[in-house]
């Protein structure tokens, strides 16, 4: 469908050094004065590289990640279980960097670049950095984190440790205490050339919803051709793939997305849609999968949604069908607000799959607002459910309703949108990475698969972001035999990271 004329050339990257790791585990009984010590070396994953390898637009700054050793290497997590390792392997793979997440790998302690503050001091598996004992070289760097007595004791044992962004390790990978309720699972390292959207907001060309391909990104929107509004009654839905420079530029291109040869079709569902559906997009196989369970403009199915999938380079749909939940507690897919200054907008954020499973959100009911009175997604968790066996299902919640209807990024086992974590079955509260005014909560998450991606707002113009996760192990570390702390016991937890040549 598209062709490409000429090779094109990747944007110039800061060169990943090559890391090696040690580690040096201390337990000290405090009572007897005996010390009980673990050590060994550590691979480094492959995090921080991919971070290095996506210059997204080439606006990545990359000094905003520096220095790597205090910031993505900043904090360490311990792990109820050990890593998995291959059949034949010695090494857990260094390319499944994401954090499991509390079902799967309990969190038994953690710690950051920040000693505990006093007043806050509310999370007792959270440790300290030992800044004294913080040494370095010309190519090395040793970190030391401390636990006390008080501190640390999960009551089970630690199996395998890992370096993590230092707020990471302040926070946790989900809990419901002070440190993890003020911490962004997102760094922002665009760079100050990212300019803001281009355009009138309705018909811009940055709209865009997700990446197509190394030089392409899609944005669809119901009824044909151009469109002044979002929300109307048709069947017809538009695709438009434009050239953007994700990874790669050409000739002509710029930072902004560029229609004059873009590739545009409309397809005719059998169901009506009464705004822009939410969506999920099948890179592989450039399948667009929208979800609607809209019945009228203000008005939908808490248990029924209509799906259908585009293939985008066939440019006809490929299938339709029906999702039902087992319960009447969906959310509206999309959700139309009226809100305190009579702006209407329309939230579709994307839906994250994992595997065969669906995650769609619920809710308590969709509050749409009037006048002065705000509209509430009075979002409660998400619904997962098997698109191949729909009466496999389970309910997450969150541990209080949510007001931000925004995107989602399912990174090993969590679920990370704007405001909220899913560790586990439970989402808790963190900050939010985008202000929660107007268009700005409105976003679209480019590659919400990868450890990095381009964003930008949709039915408004305003910033635009290259996020980075950081709630990944950066290194991977095994224990021979499983260790236990107690409260007789401080833990030391010493990291010596070395740059090797190549």
């Amino acid at each position: 469908m598209i062709k490409d004329k000429t090779y094109l050339n990747g944007f110039n990257q800061v060169k990943f050094p090559k890391l090696k790791g040690h580690v040096k585990i201390t337990l000290h009984n405090c009572r007897t004065g005996k010390n009980e010590v673990v050590e060994g070396d550590n691979i480094i994953t492959n995090a921080v590289r991919d971070i290095f390898a996506k210059n997204w637009l080439g606006q990545v700054d990359y000094n905003k990640m520096m220095p790597l050793w205090a910031n993505w290497f900043g904090g360490v997590l311990c792990y109820e279980n050990a890593f998995a390792v291959e059949q034949g392997e010695t090494d857990p793979d260094p390319d499944d960097y994401f954090i499991q997440g509390e079902s799967v790998n309990a969190c038994v302690a953690h710690a950051g670049g920040t000693v505990i503050p006093t007043e806050h001091d509310d999370d007792l598996l959270r440790g300290s950095p030992t800044r004294s004992a913080f040494t370095y070289t010309e190519n090395s760097i040793k970190e030391v984190w401390e636990w006390l007595p008080s501190h640390g004791n999960s009551n089970k044992t630690i199996s395998a440790l890992s370096l993590t962004h230092k707020d990471t390790g302040d926070a946790g990978i989900g809990t419901p205490y002070y440190a993890f309720q003020n911490f962004s699972p997102f760094e922002d390292i665009k760079s100050s050339g990212l300019e803001g959207k281009t355009g009138t907001a309705p018909n811009s060309v940055d709209n865009i919803m997700t990446q197509y391909d190394d030089t392409h990104g899609l944005w669809f929107h119901i009824g044909e051709s151009e469109v002044s509004e979002y929300r109307f009654q048709t069947k017809k839905l538009t695709v438009h793939i434009r050239k953007l420079p994700y990874t790669k530029a050409g000739l002509y291109e710029t930072q902004h997305a560029n229609a004059d040869f873009e590739t545009a079709f409309t397809v005719e569902l059998t169901f009506d849609l009464f705004a822009n559906p939410c969506y999920w997009f099948d890179y592989e196989n450039k399948k667009l999968w929208i979800f609607s369970n809209m019945t009228g403009a203000v008005t939908y199915s808490d248990t029924t949604i209509k799906y259908a999938v585009i293939d985008c380079e066939n440019q006809d749909v490929d299938s339709e069908g029906t999702i039902v939940s087992d319960d009447n507690d969906l959310m509206a897919m999309p959700f139309y607000r009226n809100d305190f200054f009579y702006v209407n907008y329309v939230y579709n954020p994307n839906i994250v799959r994992e595997g065969n499973y669906f995650y769609f959100p619920t809710s308590s009911g969709a509050y749409w607002g009037t006048g002065a009175y705000a509209a509430a997604p009075n979002l409660t968790g998400y619904k997962k459910i098997n698109i191949t066996n729909q009466s496999d299902q389970a309910t997450l919640s969150y541990n209080a309703e949510h007001q931000r209807y925004d995107f989602s990024v399912k990174a090993g086992g969590l679920i990370i949108t704007n405001g909220q974590v899913f560790n586990g079955s439970i989402g808790y509260p963190c900050a939010q990475m985008t202000p929660a005014i107007d268009g700005e909560t409105i976003r679209a998450i480019s590659s919400p698969s990868k450890i990095s991606s381009y964003a930008v707002p949709i039915y408004v113009n305003g910033a635009r972001h290259i996020l980075a996760n950081k709630m990944v192990n950066t290194s991977k570390f095994n224990l021979p035999s499983p260790v236990q702390k107690t409260s007789n016991q401080s833990m030391a937890i010493e990291y010596t990271l070395t740059e090797v040549s190549e």
